[in-house]
């Protein structure tokens, strides 16, 4: 059968190996025995691009087994013996999400000069948390804003993601100061956390509606202040 979930209608998977039966309102067609199915990897593959849809959207705790099934097109059964748990399948969901969102990241550290590096990072960023094939704004900041203690192990994980992207920023920024690229004054880690502290903010504009015309004002603002930091490396005493 076929559900509807966010607007969007789902069609279900019978199974991950056999070819697949579709059900449209009373009648049901089946793929015939003889003819290769598709590769298991596909539905699976299929199947946990759904689901992050679900958590990006949702959040980890909102997003119900119901919405997961649905979305998934497979059956509770199904997704238990393919994926474990709920806490499993957000854990290959954010293995997804991080070969999908960390693509600008590490093509921005990649860059030669400083300068580049970091107006490639929010230039990236601008354009990934606009994008129109998927939910605004980044799963990391949005699908476990708040957890209660059965979830918290997934929130840990989710710190440590973000924490390791904080951490790729920081080396890259060690690297420009050993290329006499970053003033020896400036702190690498301190700078790194500014650096996460400005792309939080803008998946949270993203999140709340903030288009990519302001958004792009955002990352221009935030280039300049990178900019300024670097060449003041101003104390701030509270």
């Amino acid at each position: 059968m076929n559900c509807v979930l966010n607007g969007k209608q789902y069609f279900r998977w019978t199974n991950f190996v056999n070819p697949i039966t579709v059900t449209i309102g009373m009648k049901t067609k089946r793929a015939p025995a003889k003819r290769p199915g598709r590769p298991r990897e596909f539905y699976i593959d299929r199947a946990i691009e759904r689901a992050m849809e679900v958590f990006w959207r949702k959040g980890y705790e909102a997003a119900s087994m119901p919405d997961l099934t649905c979305a998934m097109g497979i059956s509770r059964p199904s997704l238990y013996a393919a994926f474990g748990n709920k806490q499993q399948l957000f854990r290959h969901v954010l293995d997804r999400y991080a070969s999908v969102a960390a693509t600008f990241i590490t093509t921005a550290l990649d860059k030669t000069t400083l300068k580049d590096v970091i107006d490639g990072i929010f230039r990236g960023a601008v354009r990934f948390l606009s994008a129109s094939n998927h939910p605004r704004g980044c799963l990391l900041i949005q699908g476990t804003p708040a957890c209660g203690d059965p979830a918290d192990p997934v929130r840990r994980e989710v710190i440590a993601r973000r924490l390791a992207t904080e951490t790729a920023i920081q080396n890259r920024l060690q690297q420009a100061r050993a290329q006499s690229d970053l003033p020896r004054t400036v702190n690498p880690a301190d700078f790194a956390k500014f650096i996460s502290a400005l792309i939080h903010g803008l998946s949270i504009q993203a999140a709340n509606g903030a288009t990519r015309a302001q958004l792009l004002t955002l990352a221009q603002m935030a280039i300049r202040a990178c900019r300024e930091h670097v060449e003041t490396d101003t104390k701030v005493t509270i």
